[in-house]
């Protein structure tokens, strides 16, 4: 029988952004929480661009602008939470985080197939980076996921 330890207590956002900035964190995640705050802030610019796109009439179809409107601006918000929730030492974000990555490489494939390769490439090396930091024993000590689901912990 193995001895459990209780993992110490995580950064609660005690009151303001500045100190829950502040609050100790190992490098790895302070990288995942930059890198993937990054992906939101340029989530959220997008939806912008998109919705003064619509205002001023320059879109194709109404119904397409809107729902990427929709979607974007939902993956945004995703995004910035994950970020909260990663600070707060969060477990159960690594999976909505793991998933927007993979929506990441499906878009660099397309970007590859439409002849942007270089924003593919970019986009290709950024979530290859999110994921590797995110499989690390720092990472996944912080956030308290220390086995795999379903196993037996005895």
């Amino acid at each position: 029988m193995t001895e459990q330890t209780t993992p110490e207590p995580r950064a609660q956002a005690p009151g303001s952004l500045l100190a829950w900035l502040r609050a100790p964190r190992p490098t790895t995640v302070r990288a995942v929480m930059v890198l993937v705050g990054l992906q939101a802030l340029a989530l959220a610019g997008y939806t912008l661009l998109g919705l003064l796109r619509v205002i001023t009439g320059k879109f194709e179809y109404l119904p397409i602008a809107l729902a990427l409107l929709i979607c974007t601006g939902l993956a945004a918000y995703l995004l910035g939470w994950g970020v909260k929730s990663i600070g707060n030492g969060v477990a159960r974000v690594k999976g909505l985080v793991i998933t927007t990555q993979i929506i990441g490489v499906l878009v660099s494939v397309s970007l590859l197939q439409g002849g942007i390769a270089v924003l593919a490439i970019g986009l290709l090396i950024w979530v290859g980076a999110v994921l590797a930091l995110m499989f690390t024993h720092t990472f996944n000590g912080y956030v308290g996921s220390t086995g795999l689901p379903f196993a037996s912990q005895d």
